[in-house]
C-alpha cells in the first residue's frame, strides 16, 4: 500500500528584501528624528555630548520653544547621552515627544502608503531586476 501524503509544506522565501529594509529604515529616522533630534546612524553612533548650562538650565524654557536646543545645551540625543545622563535625556525626549508627536504620526502614515504605493507601481521593472540580476547571482536578495 502507498505512503498516505502528508500536508504539504509551503516553503518560504528567505531573501532579504531591500525595498522592506529601506522602509524599515525610513520608519526608524522618523522616529529618531522627532524624538531624539537625529538620524539612526548618529543615535548609536554618536558622541555623548548632553549637558546642561550650569545653573541656568531650565528644561520648563525648552519645552516652551522660546530657546533653541542648542543654547540650553540640549544636542541631538544619542544613546551615549541616555546613559550618560539617564534624566535629562528622557525628560528631553517626552518633550520632544509631545511637541512632534502629530508630525510623527503624519509622517508615518504619509510614508506607509508612499511605500505602499511605489511597490505596487514598480512592480514590474522590480521583478524584471529580481529575475535578471539577483536571481542569477543567488545573493539571497530581492529589491
Amino acid at each position: 500500500m502507498a505512503k498516505a501524503k502528508g500536508k504539504r509544506r509551503t516553503r518560504r522565501d528567505t531573501a532579504i528584501k531591500l525595498l522592506d529594509v529601506a522602509e524599515a529604515y525610513v520608519y526608524t529616522g522618523i522616529v529618531t528624528q522627532n524624538v531624539a533630534g537625529t538620524n539612526p546612524v548618529n543615535f548609536v553612533m554618536g558622541e555623548g555630548d548632553i549637558a546642561q548650562a550650569g545653573s541656568t538650565y531650565n528644561l520648563a524654557t525648552y519645552a516652551s520653544g522660546t530657546n533653541t536646543s542648542d543654547s540650553w545645551g540640549i544636542v541631538p540625543i544619542t544613546i551615549r547621552d541616555i546613559a550618560k545622563n539617564p534624566t535629562l535625556a528622557f525628560d528631553a525626549m517626552a518633550i520632544n515627544v509631545k511637541n512632534n508627536g502629530l508630525k510623527m504620526i503624519g509622517q508615518t502614515i504619509l510614508t506607509r502608503f508612499g511605500f505602499k504605493f511605489f511597490k505596487k507601481a514598480l512592480r514590474q521593472p522590480k521583478n524584471m531586476i529580481n529575475r535578471t540580476i539577483f536571481k542569477p547571482l543567488g545573493m539571497g536578495v530581492k529589491l
